[in-house]
């Protein structure tokens, strides 16, 4: 962990982030990605949600529990156009990356892009015609 010597003496920087995120994560697992951060805040936010998202193109339940519980993730994590990690793994039918998602406190109603939530994607999953 790099340490750097802004405002605080050199604390580590990685573990102010990590606890000014911790201290935003809103109720109901909403996300943070519209509370106010800084520059280095929102870089790593970005980035700790790219790996997530990477994690669950892969079906990968464990590195999405680990990149969550351990480095801070944000399940609620959503791209620019509102497409959580949550739509994707509905949409891809992952159902262990949906339940870890769910367990480490993603939100089922988060609508994403069209006003879409992870329910009317599995409903539409379940519901659609076999060819």
């Amino acid at each position: 962990m790099a340490s750097v010597g802004v405002g605080d003496g050199g604390d580590d920087l990685d573990a102010r982030v990590e606890k000014a995120l911790n201290s935003r994560l809103v109720s109901g697992g909403a996300g943070r990605q519209n509370m106010p951060m800084t520059r280095e805040e929102k870089k790593r936010y970005e980035r700790l949600g790219e790996d997530l998202m990477d994690a669950v193109r892969e079906n990968d339940a464990a590195r999405v529990k680990q990149l969550c519980a351990e480095k801070g993730a944000d399940p609620a994590f959503a791209d620019e156009y509102g497409f959580s990690c949550l739509h994707l793994a509905a949409k891809r039918g992952y159902t262990a990356v949906v339940q870890t998602l769910v367990d480490l406190g993603a939100d089922i109603n988060q609508e994403g892009w069209h006003s879409e939530n992870v329910l009317s994607i599995v409903e539409f999953i379940v519901n659609a015609p076999e060819y």
